[in-house]
């Protein structure tokens, strides 16, 4: 996984110098919502998370490109059984292919990064999947827009817990962004 993000890392800075084969591309920094679908999280952390973040577009040709998005979410929550105080924090890197300008759709993949704090314990680990989304920008005032994105994320993460049963915990879900788009 780690070659594969490099190398794609690569290719955008390949392409992202100018006079080469990339036409423009973009910063887009942004705050949101991510809707979590595992039930066992919303129990402890609630249904939203409030996530904030940069994304790096680079055109190839007028409408196709690829993305490359970071993002943090963190939340505050008490387990179940002991009421504890709990954090968890994620921090999902998106990245894949864009179409479109105004209107875009995208299609890539993610690495979730994710931590789970209590007072006695702290737990880190990551998982990866996919994400679909799609979006449209306004255009404000020379290379600035505003930019909204719907889009979907897929991240699910198995483990065993002490019972030696197999639990898989749905850390994806639906999300909303807006911000600023700058273009390059």
């Amino acid at each position: 996984m780690r070659k594969k993000f490099i190398v794609f890392v690569l290719f955008l800075l390949l392409f992202s110098i100018k006079g080469i084969y990339a036409e423009r591309g973009s910063v887009f920094l942004f705050a949101g919502n991510q809707w979590i679908s595992d039930k066992n999280i919303q129990d402890i952390y609630g249904i939203n998370f409030l996530r904030y973040g940069g994304e790096l577009n680079v055109n190839v040709f007028k409408s196709l490109g690829f993305f490359l998005k970071f993002s943090h979410q963190s939340q505050y929550g008490r387990t179940t059984y002991f009421k504890e105080e709990t954090y968890i924090e994620m921090n999902p890197i998106f990245y894949g292919v864009k179409f479109g300008n105004r209107f875009f759709f995208k299609l890539g993949f993610l690495n979730m990064r994710f931590e789970e704090k209590t007072k006695f314990s702290d737990y880190k680990d990551s998982t990866s999947g996919n994400y679909f989304g799609g979006g449209i920008r306004i255009p404000i005032i020379g290379p600035v827009s505003f930019g909204l994105e719907i889009g979907y994320a897929k991240a699910d993460y198995t483990f065993k817990n002490s019972a030696g049963e197999e639990i898989t915990l749905k850390l994806g879900g639906p999300s909303t962004e807006a911000g600023i788009i700058i273009r390059l």
